[in-house]
C-alpha cells in the first residue's frame, strides 16, 4: 500500500480497480513459495513406478505443473522422467508447462540457478549429473532446462491454460489456500486440462486425504 502511495484499505481497493498491473503484484506477493526439488519424496517415487508406464503409449508426454513458484517442482518432472527413461527419453517429445501467478518467481524459475537449501532431497550423484555448481549456486543443465516452459496463469480461471491435454497434471500444496468453492471450480478446470484417456491428477497429501 505504501509504495503506491494507498492511505487507507478503501483508498488501496480503488486502485485495484483501476488497475490490473497492481492486481497482479498482489497476488504474486500473496502467492506461497515454500518449495524445493523432490519435495516429498515418496510422490515421485509413486510417480515413477506407478503413473509413468501408464502414460507412454503416445510419443508426446504432456505435464502441468500448477503453481509451479521457483521452478523446483516442473524441473524434479524432467530429472524424473530422464532418470525413469534413461536414453529411452529421447524417443519422445516431452512438454512440461508450468506457470504460476507470481510473475517474479517465474522469472527467477527460469534462471535454473538454486541454492543447496533446494536440493537436500538430491543426492550427490544426482546434483552432479543434473546440475553445474559455480559461485552463484547450482545451474541447472540445459537438457534439464530444455523441457520446461514457463507461462503465467492464474488458477482461478475457468479454462486451463495453453489448450492442451496433459497426462499429468501437478497441483500439490496450493488449493489448500483456496475457499471450498474456488477449489471445485479449480477441479473441474482440471480435469477439463486432463488427457481423456490416461489422465492423472497429483495434489497435496493434505488435499487428497
Amino acid at each position: 500500500m505504501q509504495v503506491v502511495g494507498a492511505k487507507s484499505y478503501s483508498d488501496y481497493l480503488k486502485i485495484l480497480n483501476k488497475d490490473p498491473l497492481e492486481v497482479a503484484k498482489l497476488k504474486g506477493a500473496l502467492s506461497i513459495n515454500v518449495t524445493g526439488f523432490y519435495r516429498d519424496p515418496s510422490v515421485f517415487s509413486l510417480v515413477r513406478s506407478q503413473i509413468i508406464p501408464q502414460i507412454l503409449s503416445n510419443r508426446t508426454i504432456r505435464i502441468w505443473s500448477a503453481g509451479c513458484a521457483s521452478g523446483e517442482e516442473p524441473y524434479s518432472i524432467s530429472i524424473l522422467l530422464a532418470e525413469t527413461l534413461g536414453p529411452k527419453l529421447k524417443e519422445y517429445r516431452v512438454k512440461i508447462s508450468a506457470t504460476d501467478v507470481n510473475q517474479s518467481a517465474l522469472e527467477f524459475a527460469q534462471k535454473g540457478v538454486y541454492q543447496e537449501k533446494s536440493l537436500k532431497n538430491l543426492d550427490a550423484k544426482m546434483r552432479e549429473k543434473y546440475f553445474v555448481k559455480n559461485s552463484d549456486g547450482y545451474v541447472l543443465k540445459d537438457e534439464t532446462k530444455s523441457q520446461v516452459s514457463f507461462a503465467t496463469y492464474d488458477l482461478q480461471q475457468d479454462e486451463p491454460p495453453l489448450g492442451a491435454k496433459f497426462d499429468i497434471v501437478f497441483c500439490r500444496n496450493v488449493m489448500i489456500y483456496f475457499t471450498k468453492k474456488a477449489q471445485e471450480r479449480m477441479l473441474k478446470m482440471f480435469h477439463r486440462a486432463l488427457s481423456d484417456t490416461t489422465g492423472y491428477l497429483i495434489l497435496g497429501k493434505v488435499e487428497s486425504a
